[in-house]
């Protein structure tokens, strides 16, 4: 197998993986609906602008993350916006107040936002001409992945442990790819 085919496969494999995890985080402030409302004494209105709140924040940052893909790099970005999932989950875990788990929810919003320009551009860099729609195709596959590992996680997790070690257990491995990339 040539060197270039094989770098190709290991940086599919990275990209494929850091969304997976990226993503492990997008839907559980939903899935947390009822529990935020029983253990903080929200409203429904309430509970619901703060599950909504972090897509805000990616709304306002999503051009702007672009710009900063092009000026830092694919490398950069990618791994700040790990950091930032690893950072948001560390939150969570230490200081779970309302105002704290709102933050956090942002955070994992920011680093999605953060994550996607330039991670599409390193797939889209990486891929041979033959082979960039399934690459983007794996790519986005990924993402939808995690997006369900993070609901399916708490459902497990909660028959042992409160909400909070969803995040936790998401920690390492989202930080060893941080640190990889």
């Amino acid at each position: 197998m040539s060197m270039a085919k094989e770098n190709f496969k290991l940086g599919l494999l990275f990209l494929c993986a850091s969304h997976t995890l990226l993503h492990v985080y997008t839907n559980l402030p939903l899935a947390l609906l009822p529990i935020l409302i029983d253990g903080y004494g929200l409203s429904i209105l309430i509970a619901s602008i703060i599950v909504s709140i972090p897509r805000a924040f990616s709304l306002i940052f999503s051009v702007p993350s672009g710009l900063l893909a092009d000026r830092l790099g694919h490398t950069k970005l990618i791994s700040f916006s790990l950091f930032l999932q690893v950072s948001a989950a560390s939150l969570i875990m230490l200081f779970p107040t309302i105002e704290i788990v709102v933050l956090c929810f942002s955070l994992t919003a920011l680093a999605s936002t953060f994550y996607h320009p330039p991670a599409l551009s390193a797939t889209t860099n990486i891929s041979p001409p033959d082979f960039l729609s399934r690459g983007l195709g794996f790519h986005g596959a990924s993402g939808t992945l995690g997006i369900s590992l993070g609901p399916i996680t708490l459902g497990l997790l909660l028959n042992w442990f409160e909400w909070r070690y969803v995040y936790l257990v998401w920690v390492v491995p989202i930080f060893i790819v941080a640190v990889a990339a």
